[in-house]
Order: structure tokens, then C-alpha cells, then sequence
């Protein structure tokens, strides 16, 4: 086989592998499992997204997460006028 040929069968093989290796590899990565909806590129969240991600993920206790949120808009639309309120959606449970 000539230096070319091996060329054209090896090259497509090693792309192929490193791009299979790259994303197990990514899929693998902590910030990648963590976050619900973080993009490669803009990866600009806010502390209080932080704070509630790291609650999530590593609390030691069970936490209801949704409810820590509602409490945190809550606490922060108590510093507003007294007409600034949050009015949280239905939930599939029936509540």
C-alpha cells in the first residue's frame, strides 16, 4: 500500500475516534451533567443559579428545590414596593 492510500484509510479512522473520544469525554465532564441547560459557548449564569445548582447536586439532605426557589423570588420581591409580587404557576399535581 502506498504512503497516500494509508493516508486516506487512517486519517477518517483517527478523526473519527477522536471526535467518538471528545464527546464521551465531554459527556463525562461534571459541568456537563450538573447543569440543565448550559451552552458551550455561553456559559453566563447567575450566582443565585449557581448557588441553586450546587443545592441540587450536592446538598447532603433531600431538598425540594422548587420551593427554595419560589422562596428565594419571594425574599427577593420583598425589597420591591409592597405591590411586587410573585404569583407562582399551577403544578401538574393538582395544586
Amino acid at each position: 500500500m502506498s504512503d497516500n492510500r494509508r493516508l486516506k484509510v487512517w486519517l477518517p479512522l483517527m478523526f473519527a475516534f477522536a471526535l467518538a473520544l471528545g464527546m464521551y469525554l465531554g459527556h463525562k465532564m461534571p459541568a456537563a451533567r450538573n447543569s440543565d441547560s448550559v451552552s458551550f459557548f455561553l456559559n453566563k449564569r447567575s450566582s443565585l443559579q449557581e448557588v441553586l445548582d450546587l443545592l441540587k447536586y450536592n446538598y447532603v439532605d433531600t431538598l425540594d428545590v422548587n420551593t427554595i426557589q419560589e422562596e428565594a423570588i419571594e425574599g427577593l420581591l420583598s425589597h420591591l414596593d409592597p405591590h411586587s409580587v410573585y404569583i407562582p404557576g399551577r403544578r401538574a399535581g393538582g395544586e
